[in-house]
């Protein structure tokens, strides 16, 4: 059972339901994506060497779902903010002394979302 986080934690949460729902969205548009890029490239034969465009939906994707599953938004800890009400908009700054440790986790989450991208292109071009 995943716990639910509901207030903000250095380095390890910093959105809570509403931003970790539009996450999980643009993780399924970055799915429909690459989905369409798949078809499209197959079903027009386009060149192994353009392929690798597939990349940026993978990427798309995999930032939303990993932001929503780790609550915590990448851009918000290099920004030094959270938002852990139920709107959009209330976001709230981050003290000085926590930055740098939200600056890393967004940074592991840019990096991973990187290498799962790399990892899934590389099977796509590979077939």
């Amino acid at each position: 059972m995943t716990e639910i986080k509901t207030e903000y934690i250095p380095g390890v949460c910093n959105i809570g339901a509403a931003e970790r729902r539009t996450r999980r969205i643009v993780g399924l548009i970055g799915v429909i994506l690459t989905i369409l890029f798949i078809v499209f490239s197959l079903f027009f034969k386009v060149d192994r060497t353009y392929r690798i465009v597939i990349f940026f939906p993978l990427f798309i994707s995999s930032m939303g779902f990993l932001q929503d599953r780790l609550h915590f938004c990448a851009e918000f800890g290099v920004l030094g903010v959270y938002n852990l009400t139920d709107k959009m908009m209330g976001i709230s700054k981050v003290q000085k002394e926590f930055l740098k440790q939200d600056r890393v986790k967004a940074l592991k989450i840019i990096i991973y979302s990187a290498l799962i991208s790399c990892v899934l292109t590389i099977i796509f071009l590979l077939f």
